[in-house]
């Protein structure tokens, strides 16, 4: 799966939706921001890059409930533990400086939108 598969499955989970538009000269499909039910067009250049902008990984965060949270804390810990020799301590305080695409992969593996290593 690609970023951009993966950060299109985050927008989703978000709430933003694809729809199509007929009329007024449009006959296409549009991206619907689920915070103010503006239209942007289907190509998805409107959508928030989770990937590389920390706080649509803020909004991101945003969705998850309790439970949820404490599974995303594991799996950005993961993350952020990746390669490192560290105790478990140690890597949760290295959560605050995560980077956006760990939070977006932790996120993802989260709410099952993927499978690790996709």
């Amino acid at each position: 799966m690609t970023q951009e598969e993966k950060n299109i499955k985050i927008c989703e989970a978000r709430g933003w939706r694809r729809e199509f538009i007929h009329g007024n000269g449009v006959d296409d499909y549009v991206w619907i921001d689920p915070l103010n039910q503006r239209a942007w067009f289907a190509d998805g250049t409107c959508l928030p890059n989770h990937f590389t902008d920390l706080n649509a990984c803020h909004e991101m965060e945003k969705v998850l409930d309790e439970k949820q949270e404490w599974k995303y804390l594991a799996k950005l810990v993961a993350q952020v533990s990746i390669g490192k020799e560290h105790t478990v301590s140690w890597n949760r305080e290295r959560t605050y400086h995560a980077t956006a695409a760990q939070r977006a992969e932790a996120f993802g593996l989260t709410l099952k939108l993927w499978k690790p290593g996709e």
